[in-house]
């Protein structure tokens, strides 16, 4: 991968299936999402579901950097609306990129707060009975490589989108795909943490 300018095999191989699809699409529009880190539901099918749960005990971050989440409600909503938004479009071939980090920027500092609070009022109890103990993730100051890694190269144009939503009929609070309304401190104590107990850690 780094031979032909990609930093690892991941990133190359998804590249390599975008470029298959323009290059088999003949007229069909393509539409391409690219979501940032996706986290539990915000609210759809219902609060904080999520599967699957990766563990770190450290992390190359600065703690001031912004962290670029977004729920996997949000990702599946704005998947509809780019639709809805490129219907009418046959020859489209738009790349939409997913986050939050432009309308709603969350630190790194106040995941950790969030996740500390909410674990050491209710602590997680494992398959012994016994409580865990929280301990904090030790952050490693590396910002440089961190901010390329997580560089925003596409912005959803929200403007656009909701005029097309406008256009085509469609009610606007039907599919809430604006990381603006995310009260980041409320979704992690109340949602994202809940979430993730209940439903990944078995």
């Amino acid at each position: 991968a780094k031979w032909y300018g990609w930093p690892n095999t991941y990133v190359f191989t998804k590249a390599m299936g975008e470029m298959l699809l323009d290059h088999y699409k003949d007229n069909l529009p393509i539409i391409i999402i690219h979501p940032t880190m996706i986290t539990s539901t915000y609210k759809e099918p219902f609060l904080g579901w999520i599967e699957g749960l990766r563990k770190i005990d450290c992390l190359p971050v600065n703690s001031q950097i912004i962290f670029d989440l977004i729920p996997a409600d949000v990702v599946v909503n704005s998947m509809i609306i780019a639709m809805v938004a490129n219907a009418n479009n046959p020859s489209s071939q738009m790349i939409y990129h997913v986050g939050s980090s432009l309308r709603n920027p969350i630190h790194f500092f106040q995941i950790h707060e969030f996740a500390f609070h909410y674990l050491t009022k209710n602590p997680y109890i494992d398959k012994y009975g016994n409580p865990v103990i929280v301990g904090k993730v030790k952050v490693l100051d590396s910002p440089a490589k961190f901010h390329r890694y997580m560089a925003v190269r596409f912005v959803l144009p929200l403007k656009k989108v909701r005029m097309a939503m406008r256009e085509s009929g469609m009610e606007l609070d039907s599919f809430n795909f604006d990381p603006k309304s995310i009260d980041w401190e409320d979704y992690f104590l109340n949602v994202h943490i809940p979430g993730l107990l209940r439903y990944a850690v078995k």
